[in-house]
């Protein structure tokens, strides 16, 4: 099946095409055409009306949305939460956990496996698992519930890794036996990502020689940057090798802090989540997190109890309207933090580019960065 995509503002990583086509053979991009070349022959075509044709966006760190989490025990919660998502332009995304029981986090990986296997499934693309927790530190738990917080433990990330691919996982690097667990991660091909956190800026030089390499949800819940106490922020910062989550709602990051962040780290090296809980496309009123009573206002999460802020209700294209508006830079060079980063830290060559051999995952958006379409290429399963 031979589909061209025509008329559209293609942007992709180094790329901007005005009026340019993109024709897609069996689920991958086989030509791409600039306005002054003859259009290939196809089956179908797609007139896209000039609007902006971009990668996928791929959420390696989303909780929820439409009033579901992913850690809900009906499995339907995922597949609402993946056709959603998909709204917003989301084509691929990992399945994001809270730190709950073994037992809970077992009945979560095999809902995402049914959807993840499942060939009729309509939403994004499963990926995987981001475990976020439950080893982190007790001091920096935020939203996360304390019941279920404890040390790192590499054989129950590998009994739940046997039921769906756990692809990152999200701890506190000054835990008992947490650089052991780095390294036995990366041995298994999964990404350890530090945050939830107390460690300091030699713990992070520590890590980076046991094998981390990301952070997850970037400046929040880990030790901040101070010129006497340079900090996990520091280390971020000042070390090339360091890949960020940021969230981009403007609030878990300061615009301010946010350009300063594009300015000092290579651009390869940052990625967009939004770290998104279960209010997030509902509007503001009460809500649940891991079991926390959650309050939203203002578009703002927060549990009940403490004020500590839970999560995020942002949706993934007003999040990159958000860094187009703080960082005034071109999207052919921003749209590497909504796909191609991601695609590369996690071992998927194939995703994040409009370019000849890659997947057809698409988002078309408007000016506005409203989404007006999202395909997904069903002809190619998932690695």
């Amino acid at each position: 099946m031979r589909t061209l995509y025509r008329n559209a503002h293609v942007i992709s990583p180094g790329v901007d095409i005005v009026g340019g086509s993109v024709l897609v053979t069996d689920g991958r991009i086989s030509q791409v055409t600039m306005p002054s070349m003859t259009l290939p022959s196809a089956d179908a075509e797609i007139d896209c009306g000039g609007l902006m044709l971009l990668p996928g966006f791929i959420d390696v760190h989303a909780h929820g949305r439409s009033g579901v989490d992913f850690t809900d025990p009906d499995p339907s919660a995922i597949v609402t939460m993946t056709r959603d998502k998909r709204k917003d332009g989301v084509t691929s995304l990992l399945v994001t956990t809270l730190t709950l029981s073994f037992e809970e986090l077992e009945v979560c990986c095999k809902n995402a496996a049914a959807v993840m296997n499942n060939p009729d499934a309509d939403g994004a693309r499963i990926l995987g698992m981001h475990l976020e927790g439950p080893y982190i530190n007790p001091t920096k738990a935020g939203a996360q519930n304390p019941n279920f917080l404890r040390n790192p433990d590499f054989l129950e990330v590998m009994a739940l890794n046997a039921i769906c691919p756990v692809r990152k996982v999200t701890f506190a690097p000054e835990l008992p036996g947490a650089m052991d667990f780095a390294q036995r991660l990366r041995g298994a091909g999964i990404v350890p990502s530090v945050s939830h956190s107390e460690a300091d800026y030699e713990t992070m030089l520590e890590a980076l020689r046991n094998g981390v390499r990301d952070f997850s949800h970037f400046c929040n819940t880990i030790t901040p940057m101070h010129h006497l106490a340079f900090g996990a922020v520091g280390a971020g910062l000042e070390i090339d090798d360091f890949n960020l989550e940021l969230i981009g709602d403007k609030f878990h990051i300061q615009p301010p802090m946010l350009r300063f962040i594009f300015k000092v780290k290579n651009i390869e090296r940052l990625q967009l989540i939004t770290d998104a809980m279960r209010a997030s496309g509902l509007g503001d009123g009460p809500s649940v997190l891991g079991g926390l009573e959650v309050i939203v206002k203002d578009g703002i999460a927060r549990v009940a109890s403490t004020g500590a802020v839970a999560g995020s209700t942002l949706l993934y294209n007003q999040g990159l309207k958000n860094l187009y508006e703080v960082t005034g830079l071109p999207l052919k060079e921003l749209v590497k933090v909504t796909s191609w980063n991601q695609a590369r830290t996690l071992g998927f060559p194939d995703l994040g580019r409009i370019e000849p051999g890659y997947r057809a995952d698409f988002v078309l958006i408007d000016k506005n960065f409203n989404v007006k379409e999202t395909w997904i290429a069903k002809d190619c399963p998932a690695p």
